[in-house]
């Protein structure tokens, strides 16, 4: 218990949810315990190999050495096992956030938010936008102010208003639904966009329909958009990367 108990403690300060009070105190014992401040390390360890390899390839790394170390061959190298051990140890504890990385089903709402952040306003700088426009004005406000419901409403008169054809409406439309969580909505307005390879922001409405998808719970739909993003390298191929490895 003693030992489920200290683990418990150590997520609390690397989640940031110690008081001021037991902050100093843990720092102090870092400080002054050389056998606590190695297991810290082996805790931080942990989680910079789930963040590194993802947990797919975590999963088969761990299970590999088992293979090797059952069939009693010598292959895999020393920080590996090592890292197998810290593991093994951190699992014998029962560490809930270790639990989470590794062994438990992905939050996809969850990754969806993570990797969710506006697209940068084009429509201020564009040469070719009229006048300014009152509402296009407030419009963008609300949306770098992150009030998505207003934003979307007034994106939405500007669609219906519009005789330029101007795509960018329909982007910062999505994205303000998306950000609202009207998520059936978004995805209709993303896959319009994306229906078109032509369409200036067909990237980006492929990346923000993942996204969508992924927060709606279609997982694998949203897998499969996010794979042909990394092949592509087009828009956000980088996080579509890394997002995939968490998704694993």
């Amino acid at each position: 218990m003693e030992n489920f108990n200290e683990i418990q403690h150590i997520e609390a300060w690397f989640e940031g949810r110690l008081t001021d009070e037991q902050k100093k105190a843990f720092e102090k014992r870092l400080h002054d315990d050389a056998d606590f401040r190695n297991r810290v390390k082996n805790f931080e360890v942990a989680l910079k190999t789930v963040e590194i390899d993802g947990r797919h390839d975590l999963k088969q790394r761990l299970q590999k050495i088992h293979h090797e170390v059952i069939n009693g061959k010598k292959r895999t190298g020393k920080l590996w096992l090592k890292i197998a051990a810290i593991f093994i140890g951190l699992m014998v504890v029962a560490s809930p956030l270790i639990y989470r990385n590794v062994f438990a089903p992905p939050d996809y709402e969850k990754l969806a938010m993570e990797n969710f952040s506006t697209y940068p306003d084009i429509l201020s700088r564009r040469s070719d936008t009229p006048a300014p426009d009152i509402m296009l004005l407030e419009a963008m406000s609300y949306y770098k102010n992150k009030d998505f419901q207003n934003a979307s409403v007034l994106f939405a008169h500007l669609i219906e208003n519009d005789t330029t054809g101007n795509q960018a409406f329909y982007l910062y439309m999505g994205i303000s639904l998306l950000g609202n969580d009207d998520l059936q909505q978004a995805s209709a307005t993303f896959e319009n966009i994306a229906g078109d390879p032509e369409n200036e922001f067909y990237d980006q409405a492929r990346w923000y329909l993942a996204l969508t998808l992924l927060e709606e719970g279609k997982h694998q739909e949203a897998g499969k958009i996010l794979e042909q993003i990394v092949r592509n390298k087009s828009y956000n191929h980088k996080k579509a990367k890394k997002l995939l490895r968490k998704m694993k």
